[in-house]
């Protein structure tokens, strides 16, 4: 069951933001406590505490962050693809996107499915390179408490074509024969290893090659193979940032 703000919490919040400390420009909130205050907007007094992985800050974080990969709720055996915030939105940057949307004209009762509890606005935010991004906000009805937000969009999302976890990636250099390697762990929702992928490039050189591993999970014992080869214009002098594609769950170079 989620675990929202309650109205007491709310009043708490509220209060707290009277505080003069909150007219200070940028001034930043830490602490642990789920209604300890993040942020508060000086020009509209938007609200942004801690919360939790229900609501908050904490929520619009750890579900919309860049490269985000978790288990949908219940037994379901689907990676959760909630939209993803670009990676150059940090949560500082949370208020300024709210307050561009926090407008009447942006209020949007038909996308709200709960009226009692919530008020829900969409609009377009302006980023500084320029782009101009639609966002939802998500606010407590009767006060300036955020409960969420996020991109409407899921193209910011990596593509991925098989429902695993990614974990890690791993990175060896082996100086003998200056060979890279770059393994990635895919994990079951039993936290088991199903699959591994490994890139291979030579320091130098102009390719990588890509192998899967199917693990011991799946066959009786550990099978790799060889898939693809990418040729670069230049040669490989640090190690590839391509494996990086694979920790945040883009796995679209896997599908044959």
């Amino acid at each position: 069951m989620e675990n929202l703000f309650t109205h007491s919490e709310l009043e708490e919040i509220c209060e707290h933001a009277q505080h003069p400390d909150w007219l200070i420009p940028n001034m930043i909130g830490f602490g642990l406590k789920k209604t300890t205050i993040f942020c508060v907007s000086i020009e509209k007094g938007l609200i942004l505490a801690q919360g939790n992985e229900f609501t908050g800050t904490n929520h619009i974080r750890t579900r919309h962050r860049f490269g985000r990969q978790e288990w949908k709720e219940g037994e379901s055996e689907e990676i959760d693809r909630a939209s993803q915030f670009s990676l150059a939105v940090a949560p500082i940057d949370y208020m300024s996107i709210a307050e561009s949307i926090y407008e009447k004209k942006n209020l949007k009762p038909s996308l709200n499915g709960n009226l009692d509890q919530f008020e829900v606005y969409e609009g377009k935010h302006t980023h500084q390179d320029g782009q101009r991004i639609t966002y939802r906000l998500v606010v407590y009805k009767g006060t300036p408490v955020i409960h969420t937000l996020f991109p409407v969009s899921d193209k910011r999302n990596k593509a991925q074509v098989i429902n695993l976890r990614a974990g890690g990636t791993r990175f060896t250099h082996s100086l003998r024969n200056e060979q890279v390697t770059y393994t990635t762990k895919y994990y079951n929702r039993a936290g088991k290893v199903v699959i591994k992928l490994i890139i291979k490039g030579i320091v130098g050189y102009r390719f990588e090659r890509y192998y899967v591993e199917v693990s011991e999970e799946i066959r009786t014992y550990p099978v790799t193979t060889f898939i693809k080869e990418l040729v670069y214009d230049q040669v490989l002098i640090y190690p590839s940032i391509q494996a990086l594609r694979f920790e945040v769950c883009d796995t679209s170079l896997l599908e044959m």
